[in-house]
């Protein structure tokens, strides 16, 4: 039995989950490793026969560095993007570079370089790349239908809380996906 939660035009997905793997060489023994699931489970995904669960196309998203929306068929390229991102080589074309403050430290170094995935669909407590009233920074993020929660690792910078109107100052960037620092 298929996941009929699952917001997707099976066909979509499968197209587009069949050309993430075919640009990236990955197999369906690979793609089943990185999300700790078997081959046949994969198999099934681009048969159709079954659809993976939002969480798991949110790590498939995240593997390939494309939008959940898109990978699921809900959102299209063809539709305005909000602003292209740097090309970085190495680096997919919906990720962007940037360094840190003491804001995430000891997580996240001061200075480090972090790579931000382009996405709205943070999952509770990852870390998020975030403007509050034009203030880029990363924080904890939180949400739910009532509050936004953005908590700094740093213990001595107090947590954000937004409420009703005020959660319209908070704009979700992205989510921090690696991290890059030298070692003293």
């Amino acid at each position: 039995m298929g996941n009929k939660d699952f917001p997707h035009e099976g066909s979509i997905f499968i197209q587009n989950l069949t050309e993430l793997m075919n640009k990236s060489g990955d197999t369906h023994a690979s793609l089943a490793a990185a999300l700790n699931r078997t081959p046949s489970t994969v198999t099934h995904w681009l048969t159709g026969r079954f659809s993976p669960r939002m969480d798991t196309v949110e790590r498939i998203a995240a593997r390939y560095g494309v939008d959940c929306l898109w990978l699921s068929g809900i959102k299209t390229f063809d539709e305005p993007e909000e602003e292209a991102s740097p090309v970085i080589q190495g680096v997919p074309h919906d990720m962007i570079e940037t360094e840190t403050s003491e804001d995430m430290s000891p997580t996240i170094p001061k200075n480090a370089h972090v790579f931000i995935t382009r996405t709205t669909i943070i999952p509770y407590g990852s870390i998020a790349y975030v403007s509050v009233n034009g203030e880029l920074m990363f924080r904890r993020f939180s949400r739910d239908d009532n509050i936004i929660i953005l908590t700094a690792d740093n213990p001595e910078i107090k947590p954000m809380v937004f409420t009703g109107a005020k959660k319209k100052q908070v704009e979700v960037i992205g989510r921090a996906t690696r991290v890059i620092y030298e070692l003293e």
